[in-house]
């Protein structure tokens, strides 16, 4: 265990490092900064309810359910129709695995904490930003992060879509960014028992 707390350690500070070196960025590239938005919400609910109030809003995203669909003439509209049956109550759907994060802090030797990453969106939702910013794809699917803190206190954490997409200075991706803060809004506030 302590093995594998070191190498992750020396893998962090590597990344760390490299991230902070302007050599690490090509000389072709173009860099420059923009401002995320970062909310945190405490939630009402404890961890256990947060996370299942959460869980029930989402749909989840099935590949599979899209192989039988596609080939040299994909019927675009089944497509649509398969994916939009796949969005739960919010509109979003669950992309992969829950990322324990609690569990991956005691590789770093800390004590197991509460703590999920989630994965979310619609790609349907997605498809009408990168048709305008082939960039946005960056962005989504979202991230969502549930966490327990010290004090029992129940945190949800997110990036505001609009902030992320901003940087495009695109009035036709802006305005579907802005449909999104007002979609994960609406998600958390359901799943915090929020007013």
């Amino acid at each position: 265990m302590k093995t594998l707390a070191l190498i992750v350690t020396m893998l962090v500070s590597e990344m760390i490092a490299s991230a902070q070196d302007p050599a690490s960025i090509p000389p072709s590239a173009v860099s420059r900064a923009v401002t995320i938005q970062h909310v945190t919400v405490a939630s009402r609910r404890d961890f256990a309810g947060t996370i299942r109030e959460f869980e029930k809003q989402l749909g989840t995203f099935d590949p599979e359910a899209l192989k039988p669909l596609g080939g040299p003439n994909p019927q675009i509209e089944q497509i649509k129709a398969k994916v939009e049956a796949m969005a739960g109550s919010s509109g979003f759907m669950r992309f992969g695995g829950i990322h324990k994060f609690g569990e991956l802090v005691t590789v770093a030797g800390m004590p197991a904490g509460k703590a999920n990453q989630y994965t979310i969106g619609n790609p349907l939702i997605a498809l009408q930003m990168v048709k305008h910013k082939f960039g946005a794809g960056l962005y989504v699917p979202l991230r969502v992060l549930i966490s327990e803190d010290a004090s029992g206190v129940t945190h949800v954490e997110y990036d505001l879509p609009s902030s992320l997409m901003g940087q495009f200075e695109d009035p036709e991706v802006n305005k579907v960014a802005l449909m999104l803060d007002q979609k994960l809004s609406a998600l958390i506030r359901g799943s915090g028992d929020l007013e």
